[in-house]
C-alpha cells in the first residue's frame, strides 16, 4: 500500500533505490501523503519527532554518521522555518540532507488560509538546491518533470561538496488517499561526481613553490574521520619543513604534529620564528581564534586552500584556490618531501613538549572549577568512543587537552551555535555501535532540552553536563566582563538544575560538586 498521490509513490521508490534509509518526520496533517508512503512501504527506518527544530539537527546527526542523505519532512506553516538552524549549520558543515516540506496549494499562498507561507526557496540561501514538485502531477511530463528533479536534488546533495537540498512539494486535498498499485518504473539518474585534476603548468607552479618554501604549516580544520587521509599526512610530516597543526576536530592523528595549537602559539617570544613561508588549509571551519590572528598578523608569502570550491581567505593571505581532492593532492606533494636539514618542524615540536609539560604542572594544582573538570573528563574517556562537544565554552576547552589517537571529536563548528549540540549527538549515537559521550555546558542543554522529547533514546549516549550556571564563555572572552550587564545580558545567569529533566525523561542521573565526587 502506498499514497494514491503518484508522485509521492515514486518519490519513494526513487528515494531507496538512491541509496536513502533514514527519514525523520514530524507530526502535520498536510505532509500526510509522504508519511502513509514511507512509512507503509516498511523500506525505511522512519521516526517521529515532534520538534522539528530538533527532528532537523536529529537527522543531521544520522547524515554525519551516515554520510548519506537523512530526509527530514514537515508539515506547511511555521513547521519549516523551525528547520533553519540546522539547515545552516549542515550547508557550512558539508552534510548531506533531503528536507521535505508539505505546502498548501500554490493558488492559496498570501489569501488568508491558515498554515501558508511562501515555502518555495524558503532556505535558498543555506541549499545547495531547491526545488518544487508541479502540483497534482498526471500527465507523463509532469511525472518525469518530478522525477527528474528528484533525481537531480539527490545526486547535488551528495556531489563535492555534500549538503543539504530541499524539496517543496504543494499538496490539494484529500491527503490521506491510499491505493495498493506501487510504481514499477520509474526514473533514475546516476551521477559520477569527479573533480578536476591539476594540469601540468599547474603542478609545476605549485611544485616549484612547494620546494621553495622552507617553513611550511599544514593547517587542518573541522573534517570527518579518514583513515587514508590520516595516511597520507603521517607520511607528508617526515619532511622536517612542514609541521602539521589540528584540532581535535580534525579527526586525524598524527604524533609529529600540533593538536592543541592555543597551548603552543599563547605566549611566543618571538613570533617571527615560527612564521610559515607557505601556509596549506585543508577541511572545515578552525576553532582557534589565535591562529587565526597568528596568520593574520605574521603573513605567510603563500596561502594555499584546498577546502572549498571557493576558497576561504580567513587569514587575507589566500593566493592560490586549489579545486582538487584532498588526498588526491597530498599524495602528489609526498612524492616532493625531501630529507633535509631544516628544522622547522622541530621547533615547533620542541616547543610543544616544553608547554605541555607546564600545563601537565598546573593542572596537577588547580583548584575544582571548569578547567579541572575537564582535565579529569578527558583522562577517563573511555578506549573507541565517540565525543560530541557542544559550542562556546565547552569546545574551547576541549582544544587544551591533547587528542586521543583511538577517539572521533564532533562539534557543530559550521555556525557555531549553541542550538542543536544534543540533538545531532543523539541522532549520531543511533547510528553508532559505540558509546557516545557528549560533553555540554548549561546553556546548550537547557536550550535543546526538546531533544529528549521523543521515543529515540539510544542506551550507547552519556551525557557530561557542566553547569556554572550561565554563559560562562562570556568570562572568558574580552568585553562582558566589563559591563554592568554581565550576569542578566550575557551570561543569562539561572539557577535551573539537571535533575529534573533527566527525571522528566527517565534518565539516570549524578552530580558531581568536587574533584573527589567527580573521580569516583
Amino acid at each position: 500500500m502506498t499514497s494514491d498521490k503518484t508522485s509521492i509513490a515514486r518519490l519513494v521508490e526513487i528515494a531507496w533505490q538512491k541509496g536513502i534509509t533514514d527519514v525523520v518526520f514530524s507530526p502535520g496533517s498536510r505532509n500526510a501523503p509522504i508519511i502513509i508512503a514511507f512509512v507503509e512501504s516498511e523500506k525505511f527506518n522512519c521516526i517521529c519527532i515532534p520538534d522539528e527544530r530538533v527532528a532537523a539537527f536529529y537527522a543531521m546527526g544520522i547524515s554525519l554518521k551516515t554520510q548519506r542523505p537523512t530526509i527530514i519532512c514537515c508539515t506547511s506553516g511555521s513547521a519549516a522555518l523551525n528547520y533553519a538552524p540546522a539547515i545552516c549549520e549542515a550547508f557550512y558543515q558539508y552534510i548531506p540532507l533531503l528536507i521535505i516540506t508539505a505546502d498548501r496549494p500554490i493558488e492559496w499562498i498570501d489569501q488568508g488560509i491558515g498554515q501558508s507561507i511562501r515555502q518555495n526557496n524558503i532556505y535558498n540561501n543555506y541549499v545547495k538546491g531547491a526545488f518544487q514538485y508541479i502540483q497534482d502531477a498526471r500527465g507523463d511530463d509532469d511525472i518525469w518533470y518530478n522525477d527528474r528533479i528528484l533525481n537531480e536534488a539527490i545526486n547535488l546533495s551528495l556531489k563535492h561538496n555534500l549538503g543539504p537540498v530541499h524539496l517543496n512539494i504543494p499538496f490539494r486535498e484529500p491527503l490521506y488517499g491510499t491505493t495498493e498499485e506501487l510504481p514499477t518504473d520509474v526514473k533514475i539518474i546516476k551521477a559520477y561526481d569527479h573533480r578536476a585534476s591539476l594540469s601540468g603548468e599547474s603542478w609545476n607552479e605549485l611544485s616549484d613553490i612547494w620546494r621553495a618554501s622552507e617553513r611550511k604549516i599544514v593547517l587542518l580544520g573541522l573534517s570527518h574521520p579518514s583513515e587514508a587521509l590520516t595516511k597520507v599526512l603521517n607520511i607528508l610530516v617526515k619532511d622536517k619543513s612542514i609541521i602539521l597543526l589540528t584540532e581535535n576536530c580534525s579527526n586525524v592523528y598524527v604524533e609529529e604534529g600540533i593538536q592543541c595549537i592555543d597551548r603552543v602559539i599563547t605566549t611566543f617570544e618571538n613570533p617571527e620564528e615560527f612564521k610559515a613561508d607557505l601556509v596549506l588549509t585543508i577541511g572545515g571551519p578552525v576553532i582557534s581564534k589565535k591562529i587565526k590572528k597568528f596568520f593574520q598578523t605574521h603573513k605567510a608569502k603563500y596561502h594555499w586552500d584546498l577546502r572549498s570550491e571557493k576558497g576561504l581567505d580567513t587569514f587575507q593571505t589566500l593566493t592560490h584556490k586549489i579545486d582538487a581532492e584532498p588526498i588526491y593532492f597530498l599524495d602528489k606533494l609526498v612524492a616532493l618531501n625531501s630529507l633535509n636539514n631544516i628544522k622547522f618542524q622541530d621547533l615547533w615540536l620542541v616547543r610543544n613538549e616544553k608547554l605541555k609539560a607546564l600545563q601537565s604542572d598546573f593542572m596537577n594544582k588547580v583548584a575544582f572549577s571548569d578547567l579541572k573538570v575537564f582535565d579529569i573528563v578527558m583522562n577517563h574517556l573511555p578506549n573507541d568512543c565517540i565525543l560530541h562537544l557542544s559550542n562556546s565554552a565547552i569546545v574551547r576547552y576541549a582544544q587544551l587537552f591533547d587528542q586521543k589517537p583511538d577517539v572521533k571529536y564532533f562539534s557543530n563548528r559550521g555556525v557555531s551555535g549553541i542550538d542543536g549540540s544534543t540533538s545531532t549527538a543523539l541522532g549520531y549515537a543511533t547510528k553508532s555501535d559505540k558509546q557516545n559521550i557528549l560533553i555540554s555546558g548549561d546553556m546548550s542543554f537547557f536550550y535543546d532540552s526538546n531533544a529528549f522529547w521523543n521515543h529515540h533514546l539510544p542506551e550507547n549516549f552519556k551525557i557530561v553536563l557542566i553547569n556554572n550556571s550561565g554563559g560562562g564563555i562570556f568570562r572568558i572572552i574580552p568585553g562582558p566582563s566589563q559591563t554592568k550587564q554581565l550576569d542578566q545580558y550575557f551570561e543569562a545567569s539561572h539557577e535551573t538544575n539537571a535533575e529534573s529533566f533527566a527525571k522528566m525523561y527517565d534518565m539516570k542521573y549524578q552530580s558531581a560538586a568536587s574533584v573527589e565526587e567527580l573521580n569516583d
